[in-house]
C-alpha cells in the first residue's frame, strides 16, 4: 500500500479558500503556481482518521464538503492539522508560508494543544466525580 499524505493546497481559481485532501504519495516536483499550490503535507499513520480530525477542527470554515473547501487562512488550516493528536510527520511546508507565518503557526498549534489538554482534564475530572458518586450510592 502506497503511503498517503494529508495535503493543504490553494488554487488561483478559489481565492481565499484552501482544500484539505488525501493524496497518494507525493510528487517529486511541486506543481506550477497556476496549478493547485501545495502549501503543507503531512504523513499520518491513520490517514482517514487524520482527515476526519482536520475536518472537525475546521468545520466552522467549511464551504463545500464535496470539494473539501474551507474559507480559512492557510496558516490556520496548517496549525489545525499540526495540532491533531495523532502520530504524524510533516513532509512539506511551503517556504514562503514558513517565512511569513512560521511563528503564527507555532503559536496556533500550541494554543490548540493547550485547549485540548484543558478539555481532556475537565472530562477526566467529570469521570472521577461520577465514579465517586456511584461508589457513594453503592454503600
Amino acid at each position: 500500500m502506497a503511503p498517503h499524505l494529508l495535503v493543504i493546497e490553494t488554487h488561483p481559481e478559489h481565492p481565499g479558500l484552501v482544500r484539505v485532501l488525501i493524496r497518494p504519495g507525493f510528487p517529486d516536483e511541486f506543481p506550477a503556481p497556476e496549478a493547485p499550490h501545495i502549501r503543507y503535507a503531512a504523513r499520518f499513520d491513520d490517514i482517514e482518521t487524520a482527515r476526519m480530525h482536520a475536518f472537525t477542527a475546521l468545520k466552522r470554515y467549511l464551504v463545500d464538503v464535496d470539494a473539501s473547501l474551507f474559507r480559512v487562512p492557510v496558516e490556520t488550516a496548517v496549525a489545525a492539522v499540526e495540532a491533531i493528536g495523532l502520530t504524524h510527520r510533516r513532509v512539506f511546508l511551503d517556504p514562503d508560508l514558513a517565512a511569513v507565518h512560521g511563528d503564527c503557526i507555532e503559536r496556533l498549534v500550541a494554543e490548540a494543544r493547550r485547549r485540548r489538554r484543558r478539555s481532556d482534564l475537565i472530562w477526566q475530572w467529570i469521570g472521577w466525580i461520577a465514579l465517586a458518586w456511584l461508589a457513594l450510592l453503592a454503600f
